[in-house]
């Protein structure tokens, strides 16, 4: 499995990705325009999960603090149950440190996204906070990648 940067060249497939019956209610998904505003803005990075040549998701990131905190926006994955998310979860932690040395990656999931919060806690995350967005709870995870001094 590898990462790389997407552009917007492939935000059709990405819609077409996030509009998926079971990942729709999970996200709050883009239009073209917001994927292409969101894409082009230099503070955040979109990122292909690629098994060989195949797009299987893709990372939706906010860099912070130069890199040393990274907002985890969004994952989407097109098959679900295979692994392919806690893989590429581990494969974005290791993205970060080594293009950034990221200290911390952060998160927000709704809470009823059990499947989500799953996969999170058993990489690592940990809840640190709640918040309402548009009346529904969502649950602020974190994990530490490198210890401060």
């Amino acid at each position: 499995m590898r990462l790389s940067q997407l552009d917007e060249t492939i935000i059709n497939e990405l819609i077409k990705m996030e509009n998926n019956s079971d990942t729709s209610e999970f996200i709050v998904p883009y239009n073209y325009n917001k994927h292409l505003r969101e894409i082009n803005y230099s503070s955040n990075r979109y990122l292909g999960i690629y098994e060989k040549d195949q797009l299987l998701g893709f990372f939706i990131l906010g860099i912070e603090q130069e890199g040393k905190r990274i907002e985890f926006r969004r994952i989407v994955i097109k098959q679900k149950g295979c692994g392919y998310g806690q893989k590429a979860i581990k494969e974005l932690e290791n993205y970060c440190i080594a293009f950034w040395n990221t200290k911390s990656i952060w998160l927000d999931v709704f809470d009823y996204n059990k499947r989500g919060i799953h996969v999170y806690e058993k990489t690592g995350y940990k809840k640190i906070d709640k918040k309402l967005l548009d009346g529904k709870r969502l649950i602020i995870m974190e994990k530490y990648l490198i210890k401060e001094n």
